[in-house]
């Protein structure tokens, strides 16, 4: 393969693991999240090896406007890996909080059983 056809698929390569980047973002992101499509797309995305180092050494000697434009992409992909880990963030944050509230309601629902299990009556009328 010529240089020209190299440096051709690894923009590509470069392009289709921005879009899985970008469909993980939107997925963690959404109002109602499907956890198998989630998972599914942190697998693919996980799968699809990117090498940045291959795409800078065949960039190397590139025209400036061919070096500016993969300085931009790169900057743009970690730009996108900083919204998915505070994406990321975000959601474990919900998600503990949201422990929090089912752990202080079960708390409650075991002390109910363990008074009604003691032969002790509640009065539930008040």
């Amino acid at each position: 393969m010529s240089a020209g056809a190299d440096r051709a698929a690894l923009l590509r390569e470069l392009e289709t693991f921005e879009c899985k980047m970008r469909k993980l973002i939107s997925m963690i992101e959404a109002p109602v999240t499907d956890l198998d499509g989630l998972a599914r797309a942190t697998q693919d995305l996980s799968n699809h090896a990117f090498e940045a180092e291959r795409l800078v050494a065949q960039f190397k000697d590139a025209a400036v406007g061919e070096v500016a434009n993969v300085k931009r992409r790169l900057a743009r992909l970690v730009d996108l890996d900083a919204v998915a880990r505070a994406a990321c963030r975000s959601e474990l944050e919900k998600t503990a909080a949201a422990m929090d509230r089912v752990r202080h309601v079960r708390t409650q629902l075991d002390t109910l059983r363990s008074v009604e299990h003691a032969g002790e009556t509640l009065d539930y009328t008040s």
